[in-house]
């Protein structure tokens, strides 16, 4: 029997291993819009960990997952048009 939240799960999962996968490439070569990117990646797997808590009846972990979320959006933002 395979778990009810399986899709979110590995949502996250990809999203980390992307984020590692781009922000090492973006190391490498100094893309700064990579490093960007990889900022959000990790973004988006706050937002479905807060998803997974949701669901799971732990409100205040998601709570605190999905302000993390959006103050590292916010901010990532903020860099991207003060550069």
């Amino acid at each position: 029997m395979r778990h009810p939240y399986t899709r979110l799960i590995r949502l996250e999962i990809i999203s980390i291993i992307c984020a590692l996968i781009i922000g090492t490439l973006a190391l490498i070569k100094g893309f700064i819009t990579l490093i960007f990117l990889c900022v959000y990646l990790i973004s988006l797997s706050l937002i479905v960990d807060a998803l997974i808590h949701i669901h799971t009846n732990q409100a205040p972990l998601a709570a605190k997952q999905v302000l993390r979320a959006i103050l590292l959006f916010i901010f990532t933002t903020y860099f991207i048009f003060k550069l």
